[in-house]
């Protein structure tokens, strides 16, 4: 499952299995708001947006377990 995939999954189940329910979300401080859809969000001329790098890359981290992590 793609990133985005799994990130629109998180939504439905947040918003209780309502598909409608993520599109109406109104927690934009949530680190994943900017990916809901599913897809990468797009801004005015077609180009795609940077999005939420921070948050996407926090919600990976949560993913995986400290002892799975890449000791460095």
């Amino acid at each position: 499952m793609s990133p985005l995939k799994a990130i629109r999954k998180n939504c439905i189940e947040c918003m209780g299995g309502s598909y409608e329910g993520v599109a109406a979300c109104t927690s934009p401080k949530c680190n994943l708001f900017s990916f809901r859809s599913g897809h990468l969000p797009v801004k005015e001329g077609g180009k795609p947006r940077k999005g939420n790098a921070d948050g996407l890359k926090k919600w990976r981290e949560a993913l995986i377990k400290p002892d799975e992590k890449l000791q460095g």
